[in-house]
């Protein structure tokens, strides 16, 4: 396990000790680095000590140094042990509806906190471990998002075909007294997780709004490629109808009280049926927008 270089930049501390593109970083201070978060937090040192793989030989290097200067490394991504891996089987996986023949990354499920907090992709908390989250609180890793559905536990099992997908208020609840904000996203079945469990959802997510930054309800995708799958629907227009007056009723009582909606609801549900959008201002900071929410 490394991290390969794949630059040096000019007139940096990488390029006067004579780091070479190529070159694996092993280890800093004698903790071995695992992704770019490590990285970023270890040399926040004036002496740190660099396990470097030049070829077939290791080398170390002592560096003196101010915290706040990097070293001058660019590498060629920003996981450097594996990516975690996705271990449930969603019910509404989108993954699982893809056609045959296409690249192979569009077939990866993963669920790593570590994507979350760089790229705002969303994890369900099931395979988190104890260190994992000592890492979370440690580098204060927020926001992230979060992949909540329900927070109805039986109803989040069936959603997800994963026992470790219950005590999920517990998780957000661990999380946030860590001051660890969220984002948090609802995909939306029909007779699955709507009506008073959708309710209960916003409601329970609502006793944390100090830390939720949002909301954001989704409806579940299907293509024409599922097959020899969990029958699931579409929403109809009177569901839709339906679903925007109690969400827009949400809305009001939540701006009345904390000054903002909490929850959104995802632009494809008012288009789906010429819906007029709600006005930008509905959508605060549009804290989930790259979600389709605003």
């Amino acid at each position: 396990m490394g991290a390969k270089i794949i630059k040096i930049y000019p007139n940096s501390i990488a390029e006067a000790i004579g780091l070479d593109v190529g070159d694996e970083l092993i280890s800093i201070n004698g903790d071995y680095i695992r992704d770019i978060l490590d990285y970023k937090f270890m040399i926040q040192e004036y002496m740190i000590d660099l396990k470097v793989k030049k070829l077939d030989k290791i080398e170390n290097y002592k560096i003196e140094k101010l915290p706040e200067q990097d070293l001058g490394i660019e590498f060629d991504g920003p996981i450097f042990d594996k990516i975690k891996k996705c271990h449930n089987s969603c019910i509404f996986c989108f993954i699982d509806q893809l056609p045959k023949g296409l690249r192979t990354s569009l077939y990866q499920k993963d669920d790593d906190y570590r994507l979350s907090f760089l790229y705002g992709n969303y994890i369900t908390l099931t395979n988190l471990r104890k260190e994992d989250i000592t890492k979370i609180i440690r580098y204060r890793l927020s926001p992230l998002y979060i992949s909540v559905h329900s927070t109805v536990d039986n109803v989040r099992v069936k959603l997800m075909r994963n026992r470790k997908a219950l005590s999920i208020i517990e998780k957000i609840a661990y999380l946030t007294e860590n001051n660890i904000s969220l984002n948090i996203q609802i995909v939306l079945i029909p007779d699955i997780n709507d009506g008073w469990i959708l309710e209960k959802t916003i409601l329970d997510l609502y006793k944390f709004q100090k830390d939720i930054i949002s909301v954001a309800i989704v409806p579940v995708g299907i293509t024409r490629y599922r097959k020899n799958l969990y029958p699931i629907r579409s929403f109809k227009k009177d569901e839709i109808t339906m679903l925007i007056s109690k969400i827009e009723e949400m809305q009001k009582r939540f701006r009345s009280e904390i000054g903002r909606n909490f929850v959104y609801l995802a632009d494809e549900f008012y288009l789906s049926f010429d819906q007029d959008l709600p006005s930008i201002e509905e959508y605060d900071t549009l804290a989930q927008i790259e979600d389709g929410v605003g």
